[in-house]
């Protein structure tokens, strides 16, 4: 055995041999070259990737989304402020411990694993990756202003625009 994982059961033995040590994914999306470790988590990514569905809301802000771990964790970092975890090196704190390493790889060791293919952008996850090809490369701006054409590409760029614009010439 790999590692000091205990259970009462073989056939959970036996899935997480395969889950976490031999990294089969026996589960395979359709619609993309996703490949899951359980049927439910297969279900949780045709929901949200390619349905849209987001079952869990969050009653303070339009956050979404399809997992309800990720709701409780969303509600006590953002609106509860609740930041459990420090870096080493400077100010910086979060909720989640892997927020903090993230953190500390990128910003004071340089580990930017994701690297664009267009040109010498690198991130520290593959979501910041995503974020800049479809804005930069890719120009998609999903983020419409009420008071205008503008367009952003990132929600936290329209209410910047928003604020600055529109909400100044209120006078």
């Amino acid at each position: 055995m790999h590692c000091d994982y205990k259970t009462n059961h073989k056939n959970n033995v036996m899935k997480h041999e395969n889950n976490v040590h031999q990294n089969i994914k026996g589960f395979i999306c359709k619609d993309c070259d996703y490949q899951a470790t359980s049927r439910r988590y297969l279900m949780m990514h045709i929901n949200l990737k390619h349905l849209g569905i987001k079952e869990h809301k969050c009653s303070l802000c339009d956050f979404q989304t399809n997992r309800k771990g990720a709701l409780k964790t969303h509600v006590n970092s953002k609106h509860l402020g609740i930041k459990n975890h420090k870096c080493n090196h400077c100010d910086y704190a979060a909720y989640n411990k892997c927020d903090v390493m993230l953190h500390e790889n990128s910003v004071h060791l340089n580990i930017k694993n994701f690297k664009c293919c267009y040109c010498n952008y690198q991130g520290s996850r593959r979501s910041l990756l995503t974020r800049h090809v479809k804005s930069v490369h890719l120009l998609i701006r999903d983020y419409k202003c009420n008071y205008c054409d503008y367009k952003g590409s990132r929600k936290s760029i329209l209410a910047r625009h928003v604020k600055s614009i529109h909400l100044l010439n209120q006078d």
